[in-house]
């Protein structure tokens, strides 16, 4: 039985952090544009959406060649969650599997994308896949380290810890709807690279991906 593949891309208008963030511009294109364009380019991907209020947003994401969903504004507040978008997503469209992409990870390819989904069509056992990174970091919470500063480990003692990125999420429509969550049950995390893993989320971040970005296009 052929599985419907979507890819949905949640993109408010509303930004404190970045005004119109999901528009500005990234070195050269709309922020917006690298996630669309990784999955349009996809094969897997049958169908990709852009979930938003606001309407240049959606007129963008038309022109590219993605389907626009008008999001009602209940779901658009800064405390809205995503889970919220993603369940009107549910509600409106038909698919069996998805794609979550965030827009604030400019770095996503179309190689990331079908890998990511070649494992998770591969791996009929698993519910959910989630994008991650190795992280060694020795993390503190309210002036308090969580971890004992008398044993603190090594990186081989602690193994490969990963950091969810928040890159990419994959889950079925029918786990959606039941947890009400963006993942769920056996799930797994999809290393990807440290670098491509970097969200924009302030002027400083998008300074950096622009300086990768050059980079990369220059095999420096």
């Amino acid at each position: 039985m052929t599985q419907k593949i979507v890819a949905i891309i949640p993109a408010r208008g509303g930004s404190k952090g970045i005004p119109k963030k999901n528009l500005v511009p990234v070195n050269g294109n709309p922020l917006l544009y690298y996630s669309i364009n990784a999955c349009l380019s996809s094969k897997l991907v049958d169908e990709t959406w852009v979930s938003s209020d606001d309407d240049a947003i959606l007129d963008y994401s038309i022109s590219l060649g993605a389907n626009g969903l008008k999001r009602p504004a209940a779901f658009c507040k800064d405390t809205s969650s995503s889970e919220s978008a993603l369940i009107h997503f549910a509600d409106c469209v038909s698919f069996d599997t998805m794609l979550f992409v965030q827009a604030t990870s400019p770095l996503i390819s179309c190689d990331i994308i079908t890998s990511a989904l070649t494992y998770y069509n591969e791996n009929p056992g698993l519910d959910s896949l989630v994008s991650g990174h190795i992280d060694h970091g020795f993390w503190w919470s309210n002036g308090n380290p969580l971890f004992d500063p008398l044993k603190r480990p090594t990186r081989q003692q602690q193994g490969n810890l990963y950091k969810e990125s928040g890159m990419f999420y994959i889950t079925s429509r029918n786990a959606l709807l039941e947890t009400g969550c963006r993942y769920s049950g056996k799930a797994e995390i999809y290393p990807i690279d440290k670098l491509s893993a970097l969200e924009i989320d302030t002027e400083e971040d998008l300074k950096l991906i622009e300086l990768i970005m050059l980079r990369r296009e220059n095999n420096v």
